[in-house]
C-alpha cells in the first residue's frame, strides 16, 4: 500500500494509572472499497451542469480499487463538482460529536487547479424533514499535486465550531443509521478559469470511529465531569449501565478514598448501597467552595461481570451566591427576561430597555443575548436611552434570595459590557475644507464599518473631490467618495476610495448583504482627484485624476439602486483600535440634491454615549461606578461593591428586596446619551478574591 501524509489529525488519550481506562473505539463504518466492480459508477454531481461534466467511477490504482472522479471543466462559468454517498453506521450510540472522528485517503491525481481546493461535508439523517440532512463540515483543504495520497482525519466537534451546515433542518440524529459524506471539487462558485481542462480526484478508506465509554458502566455524569460553580444542593444523576438494576453510589472530598473503596472497604464514602434510582441527593447544603468525587458503581447479582466499577467523576461548588446567572430565562412568558427585570416599557421618564425587542427566532435569535456571554451561555442586553428620558434603570424583585448576610457574604460582584465611544466625527475648517475621522474594520465584504458624511441625490449625478490626505492606520485605509442605497451595514454601493499603500481604488457592492469587488490601480497615492457618477441606465462609472482636468477611468459597472441615495465622503481606518483621518477639498455632487446641510454618521460601528452607571438596593440605597465612562468599557470587567456601602445607608442587608441597574443621574434627570450595555454573573462573595 501507498504511503499517506497526514495533514490533519485528532488524538485522543486514555490516562492509565490507579484510576479506571474507559477509552473505547468502535469503528461504526469502514470502506476500502475492495468489494466494489471496477468501472462500476459512483454517485456525483454538478454545480452548474452548464459549465462541467462529471464521471465517478471505481478504478484500479497502484493495486487497490478507489473511487475516481472527473470533472471536465470550461472556462468562464461558475462552476463545481463532486459527490454525496449515503453509508449505513452501526453501533453509533453516541450524540456527543466529540465521540466521532471521520478520516479518509484523497489524492489529487490530474489537472491545472493546484493547489486542488476541496471541501468535506459530513451528514446526518433528519428525521424531522423526512429525509432532509444536516452535518458538519471540514474546512477548506488544499491538496496539491505531489503524487501523493494525504490522510484526512478530524473529530466531529472540530467540524461543529466550523459551522458548516447542509439544507435544511437543525435537529439531527447522530443516532441515525444513515450518514452521508460529501466531498466538493474545485473550482468555487464565482471563480472564472482561462482555459478547460480536466481534473482528477481519488478517494479510498473511509473510515468513521466512536470514541466512547462502554455501555454496561455507568456514564454520562450530571454535573458534568469536572464541573465548577456547582449549586450547593445539586442532585447527581447518570445513564445507567445497561446490564445493572442496582447501584451503589460512593460520595466524598478524598480522591484515593472514593477511588479505592468497595463494599468491604466503604471508607466512610459509600453513601448508597443497592439503590435502584440513577440519581442521588446528597443530604443538606455541600459545603462552600469544595471539591467532591464521586463514583457509581452499576449492579446485577444475576451477571457475572457485576459490579461494574464506574469511572472516578468529580465537581465543585460555588464560592459564591447567585443572584441572578440569566440562564434560565427563555423566550416564553412568564420566563422571559422583560417579565423578571423590569425596564422603562412605557414610561416616559426610564429610558430603559431589557432583551431584544424582536429577536428572529427562525434564525435562532432570543430575547437574551447568546453569544457575548461572560460565563454560561446567556446575558442580558440592556438598552439605555437618557435623550429624553434622563435617567435608565431596570429592577429585579429578589423572591428566593433575601438574606444577603447568609454565608458570611460582603461583596456584590456583577459583570458588564459595553461598547466603545463614538469616534466618528466630520467637520468644515475653513471653508470648502473637510476634516473627517473614523474608526471601523472595512467598507468590504458583506457588511462595512466607516464614518459617513451624506446627502441626498435623486436620479443622475456625481460627486467630485480631493482626498489631500488618509493616516496610515492600515495600508487599506480608505478616504473617498461614495454613493450608498441605505445606511445600513450591507447597503449595495459603490465609491472610489485612496488608501496610504495600496493605491486607488472603484469598490462595489452591487447586491445587499452580499460580497464586494473592487478594480485597483496601484502606485497613486493622496493627493488626488476622485469622481463616481451614476447615468440615467444605473452605471456607475469611476475615475480619478492628478490634475482635477484629466481623468483616468478606473471601470464601470451596474448596480440597481433606488431612486434616491445617499451621496457623500466615507473613511473607515480598517483597525478598530486606530482613528483615522482624511481630509477632503473640492468637493462638488452634480444632480438633483434634495438634502442640506451634510449630515455624517458611523455605519455599522456599535458605540455608546457616556452615562454614569449605578445599583440600587430596595429603590433607595445607590452606588455609583467610579468611572464616569463606565458604560463605553469594551471588553467584560467586573465591578464589586462592598455591601457595607449599602448597609451605611440603612439596607437590611438581611431582607434585601430588589436590586436596580441604571444609567444616568437617578436623583437628578438630566437629558444624555444612549447606548446598549450587556450583564452576567451577578453574585455576593466573602470578602476574599473570588
Amino acid at each position: 500500500m501507498w504511503m499517506k501524509k497526514v495533514i490533519l489529525i485528532a488524538l485522543f488519550l486514555c490516562l492509565a494509572g490507579s484510576m479506571t481506562c474507559f477509552a473505547d473505539i468502535i469503528a461504526v463504518h469502514e470502506d476500502d472499497f475492495e468489494d466494489r466492480e471496477i468501472g462500476s459508477a459512483t454517485e456525483g454531481w454538478l454545480w452548474n451542469d452548464n459549465a462541467a461534466s462529471h464521471e465517478g467511477l471505481y478504478a484500479e490504482f497502484e493495486g487497490s480499487i478507489v473511487r475516481q472522479h472527473t470533472g471536465t471543466l470550461r472556462s468562464d462559468i461558475n462552476q463545481r463538482f463532486g459527490y454525496k454517498t449515503d453509508i449505513e453506521m452501526t453501533g453509533n450510540t453516541s450524540e456527543d460529536p466529540a465521540d466521532y472522528t471521520f478520516e479518509l485517503d484523497i489524492r489529487n491525481l490530474e489537472g491545472n487547479w493546484n493547489p486542488h481546493l476541496i471541501e468535506i461535508f459530513v451528514l446526518t439523517y433528519n428525521p424531522e424533514v423526512g429525509g432532509g440532512t444536516y452535518g458538519f463540515g471540514l474546512p477548506v483543504l488544499e491538496l496539491l499535486q505531489e503524487d501523493e495520497w494525504v490522510h484526512i482525519e478530524y473529530n466531529l466537534a472540530d467540524l461543529e465550531e466550523n459551522n458548516k451546515t447542509w439544507w435544511e433542518g437543525t435537529d439531527w440524529s447522530m443516532t441515525s443509521p444513515t450518514w452521508s459524506y460529501e466531498i466538493g471539487g474545485p473550482p468555487w462558485p464565482g471563480v472564472e478559469i482561462e482555459e478547460p481542462w480536466t481534473q482528477v480526484f481519488l478517494v479510498d478508506n473511509l473510515r468513521i470511529t466512536m470514541f466512547g465509554e462502554p455501555p454496561e458502566f455507568a456514564r454520562e455524569p450530571v454535573p458534568e465531569d469536572m464541573s465548577v460553580d456547582v449549586v450547593r444542593d445539586v442532585v447527581l444523576s447518570w445513564t445507567p449501565g445497561i446490564y445493572a438494576d442496582k447501584r451503589n453510589v460512593y460520595f466524598g472530598t478524598d480522591v484515593n478514598d472514593v477511588n479505592e473503596a468497595s463494599l468491604d472497604d466503604p471508607r466512610g464514602v459509600l453513601v448508597s448501597e443497592g439503590q435502584v434510582d440513577a440519581s442521588y441527593d446528597p443530604p443538606g447544603l455541600l459545603d462552600w467552595d469544595q471539591t467532591y468525587y464521586w463514583r457509581i458503581d452499576e449492579v446485577n447479582e444475576a451477571e457475572p461481570n457485576s459490579p461494574w466499577k464506574g469511572k472516578l467523576w468529580s465537581f465543585t461548588t460555588r464560592n459564591f451566591i447567585s443572584v441572578d446567572d440569566f440562564e434560565d430565562y427563555n423566550d416564553f412568558a412568564p420566563d422571559r427576561i422583560f417579565d423578571s427585570w423590569i425596564d422603562g416599557y412605557g414610561i416616559t421618564t426610564n429610558g430603559s430597555a431589557v432583551g431584544y425587542s424582536e429577536p428572529d427566532f427562525i434564525a435562532g435569535e432570543h430575547f437574551v443575548e447568546t453569544t457575548i456571554v461572560h460565563n454560561g451561555s446567556q446575558s442580558m442586553p440592556y438598552f439605555y436611552d437618557n435623550t429624553v428620558a434622563g435617567n435608565s434603570e431596570a429592577t429585579l424583585t429578589l423572591t428566593d434570595l433575601i438574606d444577603w448576610t447568609d454565608e458570611g457574604v460582603e461583596i456584590l460582584s456583577l459583570w458588564f459590557q459595553g461598547y466603545p465611544p463614538y469616534l466618528g466625527s466630520f467637520t468644515e475648517d475653513p471653508a470648502g475644507t473637510y476634516t473627517m475621522t473614523a474608526t471601523g474594520t472595512d467598507i468590504w465584504d458583506t457588511s462595512d464599518e466607516f464614518h459617513f458624511a451624506y446627502k441626498q441625490l435623486t436620479g443622475v449625478g456625481s460627486i467630485t473631490a480631493r482626498v489631500l490626505s488618509v493616516d496610515n492606520t492600515d495600508p487599506w485605509a480608505k478616504a473617498g467618495i461614495m454613493l450608498r442605497n441605505t445606511l445600513e451595514p450591507g447597503s449595495k454601493h459603490a465609491m472610489v476610495v485612496v488608501t496610504p499603500e495600496q493605491g486607488v481604488s472603484f469598490q462595489r457592492r452591487t447586491t445587499a448583504d452580499s460580497g464586494s469587488s473592487g478594480t485597483t490601480e496601484t502606485e497613486v497615492t493622496a493627493p488626488i482627484w476622485v469622481k463616481i457618477e451614476r447615468d440615467i441606465s444605473g452605471d456607475f462609472i469611476a475615475s480619478y485624476s492628478t490634475n482635477g482636468s484629466t481623468w483616468t477611468q478606473l471601470g464601470t459597472d451596474f448596480i440597481n439602486m433606488g431612486a434616491t441615495v445617499y451621496v457623500g465622503l466615507a473613511v473607515t481606518s480598517h483597525n478598530t483600535e486606530e482613528v483615522c483621518e482624511a481630509v477632503f477639498s473640492n468637493v462638488t455632487i452634480t444632480g438633483n440634491v434634495s438634502q442640506e446641510p451634510w449630515m455624517d454618521q458611523d455605519i455599522g460601528i456599535l458605540s455608546n454615549d457616556p452615562e454614569p452607571m449605578y445599583i440600587v438596593l430596595d429603590s433607595s440605597a445607590v452606588i455609583y461606578h467610579d468611572d464616569p465612562n463606565v458604560s463605553t468599557i469594551d471588553e467584560w470587567t467586573e465591578w464589586r461593591i462592598d455591601l457595607q456601602q449599602f448597609a451605611d445607608q440603612e439596607i437590611d442587608l438581611t431582607n434585601v428586596e430588589s436590586i436596580g441597574i441604571g444609567f444616568g443621574e437617578r436623583n437628578n434627570p438630566q437629558p444624555g446619551g444612549a447606548g446598549q450595555v450587556y450583564f452576567d454573573d451577578i453574585r455576593l462573595y466573602r470578602q476574599q478574591a473570588p
